[in-house]
């Protein structure tokens, strides 16, 4: 693995990265899992305005809620068409 010291600096809200790279060819009755390692920091570019949401914030407490929060917006991520994970086959 090669590391440098190269950081993609992203200063706005909304900045995005498109990752493209080969694989090999996998098959239809397959699947195929591809990981990217990556490292870095970064700073929250925010602007909160108000008090946090104490009630929904307690939620986290809960055994297991964090799970079912992120499965619960990975869904709606792959449910909007104008998402940010796109997955489709190319051979």
């Amino acid at each position: 693995m090669y590391v440098d010291q190269d950081y993609m600096i992203q200063p706005e809200l909304g900045n995005i990265t498109e990752i493209t790279y080969k694989t090999k060819p996998a098959t239809r009755e397959l699947t195929q899992s591809v990981f990217l390692h990556s490292r870095g920091y970064y700073t929250l570019v925010r602007d909160f305005n108000g008090l946090p949401d104490l009630t929904a914030l307690n939620k986290f407490k809960t055994p297991g809620y964090f799970s079912f929060y992120s499965r619960s917006n990975y869904q709606k991520i792959l449910e909007n068409e104008h998402n940010m994970i796109c997955f489709k086959y190319q051979n």
